[in-house]
């Protein structure tokens, strides 16, 4: 069969363009996991179209082979997963279509991952990430990339955002009446997040200070809160770009992503006596279990509420 087959001519694309489609129409998901869910399910109408099989006319035992085709070929598990959460997802679709058809899907279950505990940055790490700006707005107050960083990494770790969520936000996102920020989270869920005083001012400066210079350049009504030096508003990337700056300016180890200062944020909540149910509310987490990792790296906060609330602990 032919490998280099354009995406449109392979058997079944139509099928996943449906249902991505119906995902993007009823916000279910991100664009970046719209993406990735694409990205999933042309892989797998590839294999099947080299296997010369009817990607949708089949049985869990194919699919199986499909797994084991991407364990030859040393796909991380973490990939294999993703694959196979994706190819669930439309394979669970097609039933709710036709409910006499079967999931041959349902039935599969992809390699057991490691537990990986999340880095958070240390305190100290953390200070000196927040001090990088700062000193160059000491040097130029009218530094407007220094003030727009400044609240941006602020609101990183005030917040606990995700890099996408900063970029998404708005001017209208902040509400400084009531110390809040709205934020768009994965799956298009929207929460309320207070911010601390101090991210908050150093908010309200960058607006009334930094954000008026770059928007000379920006197209009439743009609403992103954070622009660029010619006024666009800033993508993910862009503003990663600006974590890792800061991050060799303050001599933070390389590994730290922005994600990390979001662990930070967590990590930092439990260890000041907030409980497990809060953080969950404030980092947008739809399942407690996914909160819950950070107690693995707090066991000093765990002892100390067991301590403090059991009747019989001290």
């Amino acid at each position: 069969m032919d490998a280099d087959v354009a995406e449109e001519e392979l058997p079944g694309y139509d099928v996943v363009s449906a249902y991505l489609g119906q995902l993007a129409a009823g916000h279910r998901v991100s664009a970046n996991t719209l993406k990735a869910k694409q990205a999933d399910l042309m892989s797998y109408l590839r294999w099947a179209h080299r296997q010369d099989l009817n990607p949708f006319d089949t049985t869990h035992k194919r699919l199986r082979l499909y797994l084991a085709d991407m364990d030859r070929a040393k796909y991380a598990k973490s990939t294999v997963n993703r694959r196979l959460s994706s190819l669930k997802g439309l394979f669970r679709w097609l039933s709710e279509q036709d409910p006499t058809r079967e999931d041959p899907a349902s039935v599969l279950s992809g390699p057991k991952l490691p537990k990986r505990l999340p880095h958070a940055l240390r305190q100290t790490e953390t200070e000196a990430l927040l001090a990088v700006n700062r000193s160059l707005i000491e040097e130029d107050p009218t530094n407007a990339e220094a003030l727009r960083n400044q609240a941006f990494l602020e609101l990183v770790y005030g917040c606990g955002l995700r890099i996408s969520e900063a970029a998404g936000l708005t001017l209208s996102s902040v509400s400084f009446a009531g110390g809040t920020v709205k934020v768009l989270g994965k799956g298009s869920k929207e929460r309320i997040v207070p911010a601390y005083p101090l991210a908050l001012e150093t908010l309200r400066r960058y607006l009334e200070e930094g954000r008026p210079q770059l928007a000379q350049k920006a197209n009439a009504g743009e609403e992103a809160l954070f622009l660029s030096t010619r006024g666009n508003p800033m993508s993910s990337n862009a503003l990663r770009l600006v974590f890792n700056q800061a991050k060799q300016q303050a001599g933070v180890p390389e590994h730290y992503t922005p994600h990390d200062l979001r662990h930070a944020f967590a990590t930092d909540l439990l260890r000041g006596g907030a409980d497990l149910r809060s953080v969950q509310e404030l980092l947008g987490h739809s399942s407690l279990s996914t909160t819950q990792v950070y107690t693995h790296i707090t066991p000093e906060h765990i002892s100390a509420v067991y301590n403090r609330a059991h009747p019989r602990a001290l």
